[in-house]
């Protein structure tokens, strides 16, 4: 359901009923010092995915891969099981 369900009358659906139907195991990751995300909407969201999971990423601002690529290879070795 996108613009064109809207244009033909449907409802857009929640962003809760969106994240509830990603089914596969989701990572939220947010750097630290972000600026974009809210940490709380960071934390709802991967509470609203069935298997989500929240990390922040410390000693980042925006790009958190570049700031602290060993922190966000750390989370996706331990999210992945390496």
């Amino acid at each position: 359901m996108g613009a064109a369900s809207e244009r033909q009358g449907g409802a857009a659906p929640s962003r809760t009923a969106v994240l509830r139907a990603i089914t596969p195991p989701t990572l939220v990751l947010r750097s630290e010092g972000s600026h974009m995300l809210d940490r709380d909407v960071a934390e709802r969201m991967a509470k609203e995915l069935p298997r989500g999971r929240f990390i922040e990423i410390p000693r980042a601002i925006h790009t958190l891969h570049e700031d602290n690529p060993e922190a966000v290879l750390a989370a996706m070795r331990d999210f992945l099981g390496f």
